[in-house]
């Protein structure tokens, strides 16, 4: 049976934010990686791989707001995507805690930047994390700016 175009690509974002929200039936929501992970496995069967692939690459593979920690140890909140996709690991990085794990209002860092001399990347990110795990609500850190 044929599906309409614009309801394979309903079912796709209604999955993924049911999957990544918080909901009464479910102690935790999924990660961003856990759930991008899971609807791929599905690519094919459930989604459309095409319109998968397409909203995949259109999230980034650090979405804004996912919960990072960097080579120095520093943990931040991808703030905005770097617009050069040759670049698209490299986002701008809210920095909320220090390398010791101490809370801190800290710089939004582009981690396209090189250092001067070396021209090498001054930071790049490790992992992402579970923001529920370090009890860190991401919103917060947007509501603020937004102010």
């Amino acid at each position: 049976r044929h599906i309409n175009l614009y309801s394979r690509i309903v079912k796709i974002c209604d999955v993924y934010d049911a999957l990544t929200t918080r909901r009464p039936y479910r102690d935790k929501a999924f990660t961003r990686d856990e759930t991008i992970g899971m609807m791929m496995e599905n690519s094919g069967i459930q989604f459309d791989p095409i319109i998968l692939k397409v909203f995949v690459n259109m999230l980034g593979h650090y979405p804004v707001g996912s919960l990072v920690l960097l080579n120095t140890a520093e943990i931040g909140i991808v703030f905005e995507a770097n617009p050069d996709p040759s670049e698209a690991l490299r986002p701008k990085v809210k920095i909320i805690a220090d390398k010791d794990g101490n809370k801190v209002d800290g710089d939004v860092v582009d981690l396209a930047a090189k250092g001067p001399q070396t021209q090498a990347y001054k930071r790049k990110i490790i992992k992402s994390l579970d923001p529920d795990k370090y009890r860190i609500q991401v919103s917060d850190y947007f509501l603020v700016l937004a102010q």
